[in-house]
């Protein structure tokens, strides 16, 4: 979860975007239909905007903005007391609520007569921690056959390890794709073609997954498959890297 306050270069640009594109039409459209008055002038404190993996959006003013605050207080305080701006020394970071954190966000709230913004592109963290767990199933299983030189078994679980990891990997961003094909094809073709336009995947893991796709019939049915010690460490590393990428953007989760 990024935030940013008034004094980050960026700061300005980023809420100025945000401001144009959905907050001030969702102000005016409230105002044409009478939920909001025109009069006096509304007085913005709070905003949101909440973003699907399929685009779809939500905009909330104020009050109806629904955010947890990490915070540091004034003051000792106890479990459910009610809190004041006054007993607030600074606010360090804004999360979004459990049942919200699959999807993506600005948010903005007003604090002492300065701004404070929280963004986050990283979407559906629910079912990427399940893939993610099947992926690691996959991978401690991989890691005990290559300790008993089983290099078939080997390769099949690394191979469903990647798929489940990669996949989380990539349901952490707004990828209709992944989201709508079963296909082992589809999921080859995008981690090729991500690691030619994006960091998301690198070289080396490109190359793991090129190498138990192509492999994968082998691996299962040919007594004569084999690989090294230290390829397969390298393929387990290439996985690793991944599951520690994946952990960083969803924090196990936020």
């Amino acid at each position: 979860m990024t935030n940013q306050k008034e004094h980050n270069p960026n700061y300005g640009v980023t809420l100025q975007q945000v401001m144009e594109l959905w907050i001030i039409p969702e102000i005016k459209k409230r105002q044409d239909e009478g939920t909001i008055p025109t009069e006096p002038p509304y007085t913005l404190h709070k905003a949101q905007v909440l973003i699907g993996a399929d685009g779809t959006k939500i905009v909330r003013l104020n009050n109806e903005v629904k955010i947890l605050a990490k915070a540091k207080t004034t003051k000792p305080i106890t479990k459910g007391q009610v809190l004041y701006e006054s007993d607030i020394e600074t606010i360090e970071e804004l999360l979004l609520i459990e049942e919200e954190r699959d999807l993506g966000h600005f948010t903005f709230i007003k604090f002492k007569n300065s701004w404070i913004l929280a963004f986050s592109f990283i979407y559906d963290t629910s079912k990427a921690i399940k893939l993610l767990k099947k992926g690691e199933e996959f991978l401690s299983s991989a890691k005990h056959n290559t300790t008993k030189g089983l290099w078939g078994a080997s390769a099949t679980n690394l191979y469903y390890a990647f798929e489940n990891i990669v996949k989380a990997r990539f349901y952490l961003f707004p990828n209709q794709e992944i989201r709508k094909s079963t296909k082992h094809g589809t999921l080859a073709g995008i981690v090729n073609k991500y690691y030619k336009n994006s960091d998301v995947i690198n070289l080396s893991q490109k190359n793991t997954y090129n190498f138990l796709h192509s492999n994968i019939n082998k691996a299962r049915y040919d007594e004569t498959f084999k690989m090294s010690t230290t390829q397969v460490n390298t393929m387990i590393n290439d996985a690793n890297a991944l599951v520690n990428e994946i952990n960083k953007y969803t924090h196990k989760s936020n």
